[in-house]
């Protein structure tokens, strides 16, 4: 690949708007219209996260199908190819900057493949990142909360490393079952049987090309559909709850307090001004 397709910091294809805060470019990017990008890749690290639309982005062997709010780690220079969605798309891209390479470093964070991040809080700190930077506030302490909250990020970056093996070929249809069925009750012993394993094979092997739990993966998937409904919809929280594989209600609420430290009605705010601020 020629230098020509290698992006520099704060370049993506498409509409941008971008603000530099602590040593990291902040973009609101955006794509009127379905199109296919050509093979390309990005000087800086960064975080992308997909607020509306549809997106599908290829890296080698890896694929991730994006709906909104699915978040993902690039590392610097990766090689990929985008596809975007009927309707267009809009993202929160986070670059970061010279200094954050030698903490990406500290941390172990060495790997050079494209990772989604299937993590509550990982999505929150992007969230909160993008009120922080485009939201209206005192510069001094926006160049503080701004740095503390890409510490944490960073730091999922480097949790997130993917193993060096090669995954068994029954997991990512498997996966992908557990993707379309999160809000059932979860059976590992038939998602197991499904995959033609055993359930204690299942649930180590899923846990190590994963990086965490059978449970804790059909978790944030459910999570993360209450939040796309709450972004999308105005849909009672007892309503989200049932279509999001929750208890009920109460459970929903527990849940988002738990993982992401908010109730559903500011949550709820915060999302819907995501929206509107395109």
């Amino acid at each position: 690949m020629n230098d020509t397709n290698v992006l520099p910091i704060g370049r993506f294809y498409g509409d941008c708007s971008s603000r530099t805060v602590a040593d990291a470019v902040f973009t609101l990017l955006k794509h009127e219209r379905a199109r296919a990008i050509p093979d390309h890749s990005h000087q800086a690290p960064y975080f992308g996260l997909l607020e509306s639309g549809s997106y599908r982005e290829s890296s080698g062997d890896l694929e991730i199908v994006y709906r909104p709010l699915t978040f993902a780690y690039h590392p610097a220079g990766m090689c990929h190819l985008d596809e975007i969605g009927p309707g267009g798309a809009r993202f929160f891209m986070i670059e970061l900057g010279e200094s954050w390479l030698g903490v990406l470093k500290s941390l172990g964070a060495t790997h050079e493949h494209l990772t989604q991040l299937h993590d509550s809080e990982a999505l929150w700190l992007a969230l909160r990142l993008r009120r922080e930077v485009f939201g209206d506030g005192d510069d001094v302490a926006r160049e503080t909360k701004v740095a503390a909250l890409l510490f944490e990020l960073v730091g999922h970056a480097a949790t997130n490393r993917p193993i060096d093996a090669v995954e068994p070929p029954w997991l990512a249809p498997a996966e992908m079952r557990l993707r379309e069925s999160f809000a059932e009750r979860l059976d590992i012993a038939r998602c197991a049987a499904e995959a033609n394993v055993h359930p204690a094979h299942f649930a180590r092997v899923f846990r190590r090309f994963r990086g965490r739990t059978i449970g804790a993966y059909v978790s944030h998937l459910r999570l993360l559909e209450a939040c796309r409904k709450l972004s999308e919809s105005g849909a009672s929280l007892s309503e989200i709850a049932a279509a999001s594989g929750y208890a009920d209600q109460s459970h929903l609420t527990r849940s988002l307090a738990r993982e992401l430290g908010t109730p559903p009605g500011r949550l709820r705010r915060l999302l819907q001004d995501v929206q509107q601020s395109a």
